[in-house]
């Protein structure tokens, strides 16, 4: 299969960075941007002359795989000196409680294993994806470039790329999307791994690193995110890599840290336009307080490799800032901005930070949410739904949910919450580095809580905070409890808390892992437990209801192990499972070439493409946007105005001028059909 050229081609980096004797996690972190360096310029330079295609793309990876290892070959026999500080490592590892280390390894690779599965059974199913994250890969592929086109759903376009590439790579070379998933779930790995890195820069033990990896593995949001196509893991590892290797740059004059830390910058900022929040507050705190108390000649060096690193990564970022100039004249804001605050002030800085914070406390006991709900009321009064700082037609409400839009990290908040508090006035040798950290920490927190406006689903942009604030976590508890009994108790609570969001995911469960009527629900053990053990409970109405609701989990319902694949792609959205598939069954056996597409600006689109399979390569049909009311739709192209059929999603279109020449051959609530009248 074509897409094992990626994996030996990632192979062959790593074995390259290992001869530099580095620290495996440092070599896999290089590897990884190496491998999205790759992945972007391919990209960007293929789009250029329309091979966007499955050829091409293949014959790319299989030069560049030939040329690393052509480099391989050649650097074979040199031998640098081994990393002084990875010496050193090993030898304080022989000293430590290994078993703590092996509970963490052990915890990360059962999470890993299990994200993993999920990742690679289920298809891309979540809301974003069916609408842009995957829809748009569908659409380069078939234009075979990367250039803006009209559609009725804008973030299609003006949306941060990268993530897609990595989808858009694997999809034409495995002709599917099956590995489309694992962008992310690669991310959550080099994510885990990197927070390591930043807790060994904080000089904690190895003990201490992975049980800041442990916990960072163990993080609601990132367990849920990691077998999907969203974004926010991808620019997670990037803007933790970010952090990383510029940290590094303060301390030696290694110009491959400024790169690697130009890279980490360009790539994030590729990814996701919450990045530029975080990059600024982190570069600002680490980069701006690393300067204090140095002398002129030091601070001009930095500077320096400052502006260097500033450059590149703007740079990397070059064709995304065309494109987006070429339709919006602007190569950052758009016409359909809607998350930035419409003031700055601190009323709203507080109100988001109050808010931000409270999502995290959503739990499944309702009158516990009412009371959050009470309190950031009482705090708030009218600020807590201000349309300055509120997403449109959003409210604050607690609900508890599994599910990677919505879902909250209280436990994580605590500690890390905890940890601030706690590391200015821990009595340690040296604290400069973890309170720069911790700086840039808050910078961020504030920054994002000042710059953007509250949305309900905040919780899965703040993945990257989440995720450093772990180190900080660790560090904390490194120098806090000098034995592990309480550090792991901790990680104990916390993995058991997370235990739902790894098994129980709302539109990507792992249970119930067989069919009722299987075997094992045919023998005495289930009827002991369903009749007698029932029996008992029927006494006590409430504790039944409770009970059996959670006994149902192992036996009712669709999951990633039981439900054919396509129908998992609607499990966030099941009702329009069959009329999708009865629209796209008739389009398929009705002989026209061009579909239009006439569709609201968050409706699902990427089910059509599956469905009608050229989701990963051209066929015979051609999927394009029609009366759109957007600005893309000023962009010309080569299909008819009025194509053969037409699929509509859009709620309003009795009254379409555009559909007077066509006849309703296909009517539902959620899709229908028009054959233009020959």
């Amino acid at each position: 299969m074509a897409v094992i050229l990626l994996i030996f081609f990632s192979f062959i980096c790593l074995i390259f960075f290992l001869q530099h004797r580095d620290d495996i996690r440092v070599v896999l972190l290089k590897g990884f941007l190496v491998t999205f360096f790759l992945i972007g310029f391919g990209t960007e330079l293929l789009s250029i002359i329309n091979w966007i295609n499955y050829k091409a793309i293949l014959y790319y990876w299989v030069l560049l795989t030939i040329l690393a290892a052509l480099i391989l070959i050649a650097s074979w026999y040199k031998k640098p000196k081994p990393d002084q500080d990875q010496t050193k490592t090993r030898n304080e590892s022989s000293a430590i409680s290994r078993w703590v280390i092996g509970f963490c390894l052990f915890t990360i690779l059962i999470i890993s294993g299990i994200t993993l599965f999920i990742a690679l059974k289920s298809p891309p199913n979540n809301f974003d994806s069916m609408t842009y994250h995957m829809a748009r890969v569908s659409h380069w592929i078939q234009n075979q470039n990367i250039r803006y086109y009209p559609t009725a759903i804008p973030r299609q376009n003006y949306s941060m790329p990268l993530a897609e590439f990595g989808i858009l790579h694997l999809q034409i070379l495995s002709q599917g999307d099956h590995y489309a998933n694992l962008v992310q779930w690669f991310s959550f790995i080099l994510s885990i791994l990197t927070v390591t890195l930043i807790a060994k820069d904080l000089k904690i033990s190895p003990r201490g690193q992975w049980i800041t990896g442990a916990l960072a593995a163990a993080l609601p949001m990132a367990i849920l995110q990691s077998s999907s196509t969203q974004n926010d893991l991808v620019v997670s590892a990037f803007c933790l890599s970010f952090v990383y290797f510029l940290s590094r740059v303060t301390k030696n004059r290694k110009w491959e840290n400024v790169i690697f830390a130009a890279l980490s910058m360009g790539f994030a900022l590729a990814t996701k336009g919450t990045a530029y929040i975080f990059i600024a507050a982190t570069g600002l705190g680490i980069g701006g307080l690393t300067l204090v108390g140095k002398k002129w000649d030091k601070i001009r060096n930095l500077l320096f490799r400052y502006s260097i690193i500033i450059i590149i990564g703007l740079l990397l970022n070059t064709g995304i800032y065309l494109r987006n100039w070429n339709l919006y004249h602007h190569p950052l804001i758009t016409s359909n901005e809607r998350t930035i605050v419409d003031s700055v002030s601190a009323k709203i800085l507080f109100a988001n930070l109050v808010r931000n914070g409270a999502v995290h406390f959503s739990s499944p006991i309702g009158s516990a949410n009412q009371l959050v709900e009470k309190s950031v009321l009482s705090l708030l009064g009218s600020e807590m739904d201000n349309p300055e700082s509120t997403f449109q037609e959003s409210q604050f409400e607690l609900s508890f949910s599994i599910n990677e839009d919505e879902a909250g990290n209280g436990l994580h908040l605590i500690l890390i919450s905890f940890s601030l508090l706690i590391l200015p006035w821990l009595k340690t040798d040296d604290k400069k580095e973890p309170i720069i950290i911790e700086i840039a920490l808050i910078f961020s927190i504030l920054l994002f809580s000042l710059i953007f406006k509250w949305q309900p689903w905040v919780g899965r942009l703040q993945t990257p905070i989440f995720l450093l604030g772990c180190a900080v976590t660790g560090y904390v508890l490194d120098k806090l409890f000098k034995k592990a009994i309480f550090p792991v108790l901790i990680l104990i609570v916390f993995l058991i808390s997370s235990t739902p969001f790894l098994l129980l995911n709302s539109i990507r469960p792992v249970l119930p892992l067989w069919e009722d009527s299987s075997v094992f629900y045919d023998t005495e053990i289930e009827r002991r437990i369903y009749t007698n053990i029932g029996e008992k409970l029927n006494r006590y109405p409430n504790l039944a209801g409770k009970v059996k609701s959670i006994l149902s989990i192992l036996y009712e319902g669709r999951s990633v192990v039981l439900t054919d694949r396509s129908e998992i792609n609607f499990l966030g959205n099941f009702e329009d499972f069959y009329w999708y598939a009865e629209a796209c069954h008739l389009v398929r056996n009705t002989p026209s070439h061009e579909i239009g597409l006439i569709m609201d600006s968050n409706d699902w689109e990427y089910p059509l493409w599956i469905f009608l399979d050229q989701h990963a390569s051209p066929g015979d049909l051609v999927l394009y946007h029609i009366d759109m009311e957007d600005i893309s739709s000023t962009i010309s192209q080569e299909y008819s105005s009025k194509p053969g059929l037409i699929l509509v999603t859009r709620d309003k279109y009795h009254d379409l001028d555009i559909l007077r020449p066509y006849e309703q051959i296909y009517s539902s609530t959620s899709i229908q059909v028009y054959q233009k009248v020959k």
